[in-house]
C-alpha cells in the first residue's frame, strides 16, 4: 500500500537488546553473584528467624503464675457451656479475663499459652 510502511522497523528490538545489554554489564560489573546475594539473603532470613524464635521463647518464660485457658468453637450455648466449666473460682481473687473473637483460627495464641 502507499503511504504505509514502517521507517524504523528494528527500533523495537535494538530497545529491549540494549535493555537486556544493560542489565548484563551491571550483573557482570558487581562484585556478588545473583546466587551469593540469595544466598546471603537465606541467611540473613535464617537468622531473623532464630531471634523470633528466641524472642517467643523469652515469653513463654517469663510468664509466670497460675493460667487458666478456656478455647472453644461451634454454637453460642455450647461456648457458653465451655466458659463456665472452665474458669477459676471465686478464691482466684486477682483474675483478669481476655475474650478473643475470631472467625480464623487463633494458634498463636494457642501456640503461645501453654
Amino acid at each position: 500500500m502507499p503511504g504505509r510502511h514502517n521507517s524504523a522497523p528494528a527500533r523495537p528490538a535494538l530497545a529491549a537488546l540494549g535493555a537486556q545489554l544493560a542489565q548484563l554489564e551491571s550483573l557482570a560489573a558487581d562484585a556478588a553473584s545473583p546466587i551469593s546475594k540469595l544466598e546471603a539473603l537465606a541467611a540473613r532470613r535464617a537468622l531473623w528467624l532464630d531471634e523470633q524464635q528466641q524472642a517467643l521463647a523469652d515469653i513463654k518464660a517469663g510468664l509466670s503464675g497460675s493460667l487458666f485457658r478456656a478455647s472453644a468453637s461451634g454454637t453460642p450455648g455450647a461456648i457458653a457451656a465451655a466458659l463456665a466449666g472452665g474458669l477459676p473460682g471465686y478464691e482466684q481473687a486477682h483474675t483478669a479475663a481476655v475474650l478473643l473473637v475470631s472467625p480464623q483460627p487463633l494458634t498463636f495464641f494457642k501456640e503461645l499459652l501453654p
